[in-house]
C-alpha cells in the first residue's frame, strides 16, 4: 500500500505554485497539497433531509451538486488516509481520481475561504463549481427509471408507444380490436355486428356478430411519440422521439372468451439538454415486449386481464466536462464522454373491465383497471470517463396504478364500411412508486464510498386524452388511427400518434 503521507516534501513549496494543476503535481506530488482537508467516511447522511458532513457537501447549489459534493471530499479523505491501492492495476486511475477531487476541494477551499489549502484550485467560480459536481454525479441514468414510472400508465392504450424505457417503460397492452384497455384504437369485435354495414350499426338487437362467425384474427399497429421533460434540480431534461411495432392475433374461444398474444418492438432516443450544469449526453435504447392475454365478455360487459414481460438494452453518454481556468479560457481539468450500457427487466400484469352503453349512433363505455408494475434496471460499468468512470448499482422500481376512464364513439354507416369517431379520457393513480435512491461509486475508488442520488418523485395522478377514428369493412378488415396526449404531469409533456390493421380470417 503506498500512504501518501509518508512523502517529505516542503508544504510552503507546494503552496507557492498554484496556477496550474499539472506544474502543482510535478512539483510537490498529490500528498501535501490535500493535507487540511476535511474527511469522511465511507456513507454519508440519507434521511430525508440532507446533512453534509464536510465544506465541499456545503455548497450553495441544489441537493444533488452537495450529496456528490460531500462524496467527492469523503473520497478524496480515504485516499489522504489510506493512500491508493497498489495491489489493483489502475493506480494511475486511482492518482488521477485523487488529483480531480482535490482541484474541486481545493477550489471550494478558496471560495469558502475556509483556511484549507487551495494549490490545486482550478479558478471556477461557485455556479462552476456546482456545474463540475454536477457533471460527475451520473443522474442522467435516473432519466430511464422515471420514464419507465411516469409513463408507463399514460401510454398503455399507444399500442406500441411504451417511451420510459429509456429509457426501461412497460405498456399495458391496447390488443387490436379487443381493446383490452377499453380506451383507443380498434373496439371489442363483438360490437361489430354483420348487419352494421349500411344498416342499423350500434343496435343492441344486431345480428350475431362477425366475431362470432370469423374467430382468428391478426393485426399490425405502428406508433410515433414524442416527450419532453423540463430541467429539475434532481434531474436532467431531455426531448425524446419513440418509434415501434406491434404484431399479434387473437382467437376466439367459445361464445364469450378471446385469447391472443403480441409481439412488440420499439427504439428510442433521448437527448439531454444542455444547460449550465449538463454538459450534454444521450441514450438510446431498444426494448422488445410479449404479451398475453385474456377477455371474457357477456352482454356489453366485459373484463380482461394482460400479462407482459419486457426485456430491454440501453446506449447511454454523458460527457463530463471540468474547465480549468487557472490554466486558459479553452483548458480542461476534465473533458471525456462516459458511456454505459445497462439492461432493464420487467413484468406487468393488469385486470380491467367495463360496460358499453348504447343510445342511438352513440356508444357511452366507461372503464376501468389496475396494474402492477415491477421493472429491474441492472447495474453497469461505465468506460470512457477514465478516472471519473462510475459503477452503477441495480435499480428496483414498483409500482402499482390504477386508471378510470370513458369512450365516447359516434356510429357512421355507410355502404361499404362502419366509421368510429371516438374521444377516450383516462385518469391515472399512483399508488405505491416513490422517489428512488440511486447508488454508485467510483470504480477506481478503492474504498467504494457510495454516491446516492435521489430521483424526483413521479406524478400522482394525471390524465390521457385521445381522438381517433376506427373503420370496419364487411371483408373483416379494420383500420384505425388515434393521437393522443398527456396531460397533468409536472415535468414531462408527451404526446403519440398511432395506427394500424387487423384482419380476421
Amino acid at each position: 500500500m503506498f500512504v501518501l503521507n509518508s512523502i517529505e516534501m516542503n508544504k510552503m513549496d507546494c503552496l507557492e505554485t498554484n496556477d496550474q494543476t499539472s506544474r502543482v503535481l510535478k512539483k510537490c506530488g498529490l500528498a501535501l497539497l490535500i493535507t487540511g482537508m476535511l474527511t469522511a467516511g465511507n456513507s454519508f447522511a440519507q434521511e430525508d433531509t440532507f446533512v453534509p458532513t464536510n465544506n465541499l457537501g456545503r455548497v450553495e447549489g441544489t441537493e444533488l451538486q452537495r450529496r456528490t459534493g460531500n462524496a467527492v471530499q469523503a473520497v478524496c479523505g480515504g485516499f489522504l488516509n489510506n493512500g491508493v491501492d497498489e495491489t489493483r492495476d489502475d493506480v494511475a486511475l486511482q492518482q488521477n481520481l485523487f488529483a480531480a477531487c482535490g482541484a474541486m476541494v481545493h477550489t471550494n477551499n478558496r471560495l469558502q475561504d475556509n483556511g484549507g489549502p487551495t494549490a490545486l484550485d482550478i479558478g471556477l467560480t461557485a455556479a462552476d463549481l456546482n456545474s463540475a459536481l454536477q457533471n460527475v454525479a451520473g443522474e442522467e441514468i435516473a432519466a430511464a427509471g422515471s420514464l419507465a414510472t411516469e409513463s408507463a400508465y399514460n401510454q398503455t392504450d399507444l399500442v406500441s408507444t411504451r417511451f420510459a424505457a429509456i429509457l426501461s417503460q412497460i405498456n399495458r397492452l391496447q390488443v387490436s380490436a379487443l381493446n383490452l384497455n377499453g380506451t383507443g384504437g380498434l373496439l371489442m369485435a363483438k360490437q361489430f355486428r354483420s348487419d352494421a354495414v349500411g344498416g342499423n350499426a350500434g343496435s343492441e338487437e344486431s345480428g350475431s356478430g362477425l366475431a362470432s362467425e370469423i374467430p382468428l384474427g391478426a393485426y399490425v399497429n405502428v406508433s410515433g411519440g414524442i416527450a419532453d421533460r423540463s430541467v429539475t434540480d434532481g434531474e436532467d431534461g431531455f426531448d425524446g422521439s419513440a418509434s415501434s411495432v406491434v404484431v399479434g392475433a387473437d382467437y376466439r374461444v367459445g361464445a364469450s372468451s378471446i385469447i391472443g398474444a403480441a409481439l412488440g418492438y420499439e427504439a428510442a432516443n433521448v437527448d439531454f439538454t444542455v444547460n449550465t450544469n449538463v454538459s450534454g449526453g444521450s441514450f438510446d435504447s431498444e426494448q422488445t415486449n410479449l404479451s398475453a392475454y385474456l377477455l371474457t365478455f357477456e352482454g356489453n360487459s366485459y373484463i380482461d386481464m394482460v400479462a407482459s414481460f419486457s426485456a430491454g438494452s440501453y446506449d447511454l453518454e454523458r460527457q463530463v466536462v471540468i474547465p480549468n481556468l487557472l490554466a486558459g479560457t479553452d483548458d480542461f481539468l476534465i473533458n471525456s464522454t462516459a458511456l454505459g450500457n445497462p439492461d432493464s427487466s420487467s413484468l406487468r400484469l393488469s385486470f380491467g373491465g367495463g360496460r358499453e352503453f348504447v343510445q342511438d349512433k352513440i356508444t357511452y363505455a366507461p372503464f376501468g383497471r389496475i396494474s402492477l408494475l415491477n421493472l429491474t434496471i441492472d447495474g453497469y460499468e461505465e468506460t470512457g470517463a477514465q478516472e471519473l468512470d462510475l459503477r452503477v448499482e441495480e435499480q428496483q422500481i414498483d409500482s402499482l396504478a390504477l386508471g378510470v376512464g370513458a369512450r365516447v364513439v359516434y356510429t357512421i354507416s355507410t355502404s361499404r364500411a362502419v366509421v368510429l369517431p371516438q374521444l377516450t379520457v383516462e385518469w391515472h393513480h399512483e399508488f405505491k412508486d416513490d422517489e428512488r435512491q440511486i447508488i454508485s461509486t467510483y470504480v477506481h475508488d478503492p474504498r467504494e464510498i457510495p454516491l446516492t442520488l435521489i430521483t424526483d418523485a413521479p406524478d400522482r395522478d394525471y390524465f390521457t386524452i385521445g381522438l381517433g377514428v376506427s373503420s370496419v369493412f364487411s371483408s373483416g378488415l379494420q383500420m384505425y388511427a388515434d393521437v393522443k396526449s398527456v396531460v397533468g404531469l409536472e415535468n414531462i409533456t408527451q404526446s403519440a400518434l398511432g395506427a394500424g390493421f387487423r384482419y380476421e380470417f
